[in-house]
């Protein structure tokens, strides 16, 4: 009896081991037909072994039945041979393969044979000399499968069959010899009867390794997510009262004569706390989070996902600002079913403004750039869902969006595109086409694409900045010949007012072709040592307003238009820091254009007043007008222009000398209505307005 308990805990660690595979298993959602036979073989060894063990332990039932169930085992184990023998890698022909796949079933036929007329041995139906003799033949019979498969196996098939093969060779191997000395001996041998339920788990991990090699007996765990969470929430309430336990033993043992009540203590506090974290929301939220991410097969196939985006952004046409934007929302959208949104980037005046929209039905109207929306979204950087704000607001510490994004419409989410430390904008994308939960793995998808989306527009937004400089850098060589040319036309302008004297009968006449050619030479020089230095004529000072308007109207009537100027009284006089010939310039170029724009039969009409600490010019003509399209995009890009021989810089330079000296500059247009110019400069303070 003594051998009893060694061969008691090699059948029990058998069978456990067999179990837990056949657990690994079952949980597959694909295993295929070997891994369904592997499966049932597995089930029967742990069965077996089991069944072995409570025999030893003294439970005869137990006995009888692992002698009916042992031949099951071994012909379940001899179909995954013949199973292995039939493997074959696509493009595989049937020639290709070995003789045993031909004689697959009439084998597994004639082991059924052995199997059946071995479980008749139990009880006595059979002659007691075959109890030793049909077992160790099905034994015999599952060796030879084993060796043969793997000998006539192909070179790309031993890899993944060279253990199970070389398992079943040890599993068979063990049983024959057992069963030929018990045949030649009269009975079967303690030591190796003993020794057979360690030898069965010995095998266990060639099989374990051969498993995990196979990607179709990959787990895919489909546990519920309610019983994980619940399990988990258990467990580690059992480690905490666990570690509480063991710490108030160690409280009493050495406190001396208050250990008890100071132990007591101890263990009320812990669990006053343990209660407090269980019923935290923020917890319980982490502990969903964490087990979702590390339990769970994600949502979303990220390499699929990010290819798509990648070639989404890579297609022709996608380098074009419009299709850009577009693409832009259309891959943000797909992630998340989305039937479309809308894009808003930041502008140059800071507020942002929407520069694409696919199937977007709500306002798209600009957003202030320093707002509570665009602070929220540089600081934090989450992906808004606007319908869990309007029922949890207390979640976004006090955000306020805008009613832009929160009146009629499908607005969802709003999602941030950070580029570095900037937000460059964000998109609003619309209601799914079916109900989709805002969890982590959605956040965390579209964020991570939406730094993608954010690299390609300032990508675009560099091209476009370093376009525009090779422009100017362009323009600026052209204004070196500007610059000889201007110096000709000057030496021509001195040469006729030399010569002059000479040729003029008409004092009078003579006297003002002078004067006239004497100022245009004086403005040309003017202009020729600013192209020259670049600089503008040095600092700003005082300049009237209503003389800057007046001089830059004059010159520009013509027989057909004469421009009204209209100046209250609250602006006569009226001063602001400036350089006098370049705020005549400004004005002048906006009258010039208003003069042009308004044709044969518009009007011009140039008004300034007061307007607190602001000067207020208005140009306004009755012209044909200007699209939205162009006043957003175009009208102060430079090189961009409607006239046929303009270059595209004026009203580029207008604005930009406005902003320089602390200025604004708005625009409204109409087509077939007009278009005026508002420019509101900053008063000079002086001692009387004070």
């Amino acid at each position: 009896m003594g051998s009893l308990p060694f061969a008691f805990y090699g059948y029990a660690l058998t069978c456990l081991a067999f179990f837990g595979l056949g657990m690994r298993l079952s949980l597959l959602r694909k295993p295929g037909r070997i891994g369904e036979v592997l499966l049932f073989a597995v089930s029967l060894q742990a069965a077996w072994a089991g069944l072995s063990a409570a025999s030893l332990a003294g439970a005869q039932p137990a006995g009888i039945a692992a002698g009916l169930v042992e031949p099951l085992r071994t012909l379940a184990w001899i179909g995954c041979v013949l199973g292995w023998a039939r493997m074959r890698r696509p493009g595989d022909t049937k020639a290709s393969a070995s003789w045993l796949t031909r004689l697959v079933w009439p084998t597994l036929g004639f082991a059924l044979v052995l199997a059946v007329a071995s479980m008749l041995v139990v009880p006595g139906l059979l002659p007691s000399n075959a109890r030793w003799a049909l077992p160790g033949t099905l034994a015999a019979l599952g060796l030879f499968l084993a060796l043969q498969v793997h000998r006539s196996a192909a070179v790309h098939q031993q890899w993944p069959i060279t253990l199970p093969l070389l398992a079943m060779a040890g599993l068979f191997g063990f049983d024959l010899v057992l069963y030929v000395q018990a045949w030649m001996a009269g009975g079967a041998n303690d030591l190796l009867a003993g020794a057979r339920g360690y030898a069965n788990a010995a095998v266990f991990p060639l099989l374990a390794i051969a498993a995990s090699r196979q990607r179709r007996w990959q787990i895919d765990l489909t546990v519920s997510r309610k019983v994980v969470y619940y399990t988990a929430l258990a467990l580690g309430a059992a480690v905490y009262l666990g570690f509480v336990a063991a710490a108030s033993e160690l409280i009493q043992r050495t406190t001396g004569a208050s250990g008890p009540a100071a132990g007591s203590l101890f263990l009320f506090v812990a669990i006053v706390g343990l209660l407090a974290l269980l019923s935290s929301r923020t917890i319980r939220a982490r502990l969903r989070v964490l087990l979702a991410k590390n339990f769970f097969q994600y949502r979303y196939d990220y390499r699929h996902e990010w290819l798509r985006l990648t070639r989404l952004f890579g297609e022709a046409g996608a380098a074009v600002n419009g299709a850009l934007g577009e693409r832009a929302i259309e891959g943000l959208a797909r992630l998340c079913d989305s039937s479309g949104g809308a894009l808003w980037i930041r502008s140059d005046d800071g507020a942002f403004r929407c520069i694409s929209q696919v199937d977007y039905d709500g306002s798209t109207s600009p957003i202030s750039g320093t707002g509570s929306l665009a602070r929220f979204l540089t600081e934090r950087g989450w992906v808004i869902s606007i319908p869990e704000w309007r029922t949890d607001r207390a979640r976004y510490s006090g955000l306020r969006l805008p009613p832009v994004l929160t009146g009629e419409g499908r607005q969802w989410l709003i999602v941030p595109l950070p580029l570095h430390d900037k937000l460059l904008g964000f998109v609003v994308l619309n209601e799914p086409l079916a109900p989709i939960a805002v969890d982590w793995e959605v956040r965390d998808i579209v964020k991570a694409a939406a730094r993608q989306v954010a690299t390609h527009l300032g990508v675009r937004q560099a091209m476009e900045a370093l376009v525009q400089a090779r422009q100017f850098e362009s323009f600026n060589r052209t204004s070196a010949f500007v610059v000889h040319d201007l110096k000709n036309l000057v030496a021509q302008l001195q040469l006729i007012v030399s010569n002059a004297p000479r040729f003029r009968g008409n004092q009078e006449f003579h006297d003002d072709i002078v004067a006239t050619v004497e100022n245009v030479m004086d403005r040309m020089q003017g202009l020729l040592v600013q192209l020259r230095s670049g600089a503008s004529g040095g600092p700003p000072a005082p300049v009237a307003i209503d003389d800057a308007i007046r001089e830059s109207v004059r010159g520009r009537s013509t027989p057909r238009l004469e421009p009204v100027v209209e100046i209250e009284p609250s602006a006569e006089q009226l001063q602001v820091m400036a350089h006098r010939d370049r705020l005549v310039r400004v004005v002048g170029h906006l009258v010039q254009n208003a003069i042009e724009a308004a044709g044969e039969t518009g009007k011009v009409r140039i008004r300034a007043r007061r307007d607190g600490d602001w000067a207020s010019v208005e140009v306004a003509d009755t012209g044909k007008g200007m699209s939205e399209e162009f006043l957003r995009d175009k009208l102060f890009r430079p090189f961009e222009s409607t006239k046929q021989h303009g270059m595209g810089i004026g009203a580029f330079e207008a604005r930009e000398y406005i902003r320089e000296i602390g200025g604004q500059m708005k625009v409204a247009s109409r087509l077939g209505v007009g278009t005026k110019f508002r420019l509101r400069l900053p008063l000079v303070q002086t001692a009387t307005q004070l």
